[in-house]
């Protein structure tokens, strides 16, 4: 038994607005014979079969290509739900000169505008590349996460978020969330209130780890201090 195609919705719609057009468009050939004022409103059903044909393709388009968020999230709520699994006792894994040197190549890929090519390097690396609308600004972000982070052993590698609206021009860092209160809810604060920002976000306690291995604000060989 062969499985049903699934249904082509964007084909779909350009047929339907193939169809009302012709159809409205006979309807008001034979109205206009009759009376004037039928011309103005078959126009206007005309142009409304038309738009919601649009929206349909549009919206087809959207939400086969994920490449517009389709709803926005709270930037300070989705940091501080990170951090808050932050303790001294979350581990700390200290990367490689290579993993420091590839994390920051990828996040300067994305800077220069090459997201694909970003997107690939981050992936090999273990860390996601999304893009997030904050629903306080409107402004979309691009969010780079380490993957380990939900994980039994997360490594510590922190999170960067990239301002889309604007070139980026300044950055704001986070060497201590929770250690230092509430400076990742002031960073957020900070990256919202003007266009062209990096918010870069240490992604362990500073007690994490061995000795001193996860205070990034005092150690040179650290993602955060890579990127």
């Amino acid at each position: 038994m062969r499985a049903d195609r699934p249904r082509n919705t964007t084909h779909a719609a350009r047929k339907t607005s193939s169809v009302a057009r012709k159809t409205v468009l006979r309807k008001t050939s034979a109205a206009a014979r009759k009376n004037p004022l039928v011309i103005g409103l078959a126009a206007l059903t005309a142009v409304a079969a038309l738009l919601t044909a649009v929206l349909v393709i549009r919206a087809e388009s959207d939400e086969d290509g994920n490449s517009t968020p389709t709803a926005g999230v709270d930037l300070e709520r989705r940091i501080t739900d990170y951090t808050a699994r932050f303790g001294a006792d979350t581990g700390y894994l200290e990367p490689r000169r290579a993993d420091r040197q590839a994390v920051a190549r990828a996040v300067g890929l994305l800077l220069d505008g090459h997201r694909d090519q970003a997107a690939a390097r981050l992936d090999g690396l273990d860390f996601d590349l999304r893009t997030i609308t904050d629903s306080a600004t409107g402004r979309r972000y691009a969010e780079i996460a380490d993957r380990t982070e939900t994980g039994p052993t997360p490594r510590g590698w922190g999170r960067v978020y990239i301002d889309l609206s604007a070139p980026a021009r300044w950055s704001v860092q986070i060497p201590h969330p929770v250690a230092d209160a509430r400076t990742e809810q002031l960073g957020v604060g900070v990256l919202r209130g003007s266009p062209g920002g990096v918010l870069v976000l240490a992604g362990a306690h500073r007690d994490a780890g061995v000795g001193d291995a996860a205070d990034v604000a005092h150690r040179r060989y650290t993602v955060f201090a890579a990127v």
